[in-house]
């Protein structure tokens, strides 16, 4: 096959490898197949489409280390062939390898950098609320470190103001806390349901025994946390909700039968 020929087969082909990539392109069963090469062919050109304007208005900060690099690639240039005519040898050494090396060093840096960011963006992804863990041990295990922080800041707070903030929300403010703190995920709908303050407003401190807030049921697991006046943590089941509104101690109803 001559060369004429040759190129003008590459050519029919590259025609209708285009033609099939349009086709895929327009059909909404197949975009995600075609996506997924192109964007890994071709990523970083669109991503350099969008970063090197803005990089380049605003050349003057990359003049110093760009200087640094090309002095840095001439002195590792010069040591080489220094290290080549004291041993004796001919320097050997040319400008075309220290440029190799040079890239290649490069290159390795920005894998690395890459590499972190694919851990991140890793993380990141297993903490989203579509891949982390939703048995039951997950809601009260939430719930029980929720309540021991809130707890914890009811003292601070009643210990600064002489009572118990009004509602939870004016805790919030106080302590500048995230809002996901006051509340737990809960059912199968994963809707936010927030804790019971039990003596809003109230100068008195509670006692030991008494509850100060309590979660709202978590239903997978039948039961509810409750904080105490002496800053334990506890799980009761789901029947003694009303027990622990109306204030018994976590000892009465600990040894009689829930009503």
């Amino acid at each position: 096959m001559s060369e004429k020929s040759s190129t003008r087969t590459w050519i029919i082909r590259g025609v209708l490898w285009t033609f099939v990539i349009f086709v895929f392109s327009v059909s909404s069963s197949c975009t995600v197949l075609v996506e997924t090469p192109v964007h890994f062919v071709l990523g970083w050109l669109f991503h350099a489409v969008k970063a090197l304007p803005p990089v380049l208005g605003n050349w003057r900060p990359l003049v110093a280390p760009l200087g640094c690099l090309v002095l840095a690639t001439w002195l590792i240039h010069r040591f080489i062939r220094w290290s080549q005519v004291a041993k004796g040898n001919p320097p050997s050494w040319r400008v075309r390898h220290t440029v190799s090396a040079v890239s290649l060093l490069l290159l390795g840096c920005g894998a690395a950098i890459a590499l972190s960011g694919v851990v991140h963006q890793s993380v990141w992804l297993m903490s989203d609320p579509w891949t982390e863990n939703r048995g039951k041990r997950m809601e009260q295990t939430l719930a029980v470190n929720n309540a021991r922080q809130l707890v914890m800041g009811l003292f601070e707070y009643h210990e600064k103001h002489g009572h118990y903030p009004n509602s939870l929300r004016e805790l919030e403010s106080e302590l500048d806390a995230p809002a996901r703190l006051f509340s737990v995920p809960v059912g199968y709908s994963r809707v936010n349901e927030p804790f019971v303050l039990l003596h809003p407003g109230g100068t008195r401190a509670v006692n030991p025994d008494e509850p100060l807030i309590v979660s709202p049921v978590i239903q997978s697991a039948g039961k509810i946390v409750v904080g105490y006046g002496d800053g334990s943590v506890t799980s009761l089941l789901a029947k003694d909700l009303e027990r622990v509104i109306k204030g018994e101690s976590r000892f009465k109803i600990q040894q009689q039968p829930s009503r």
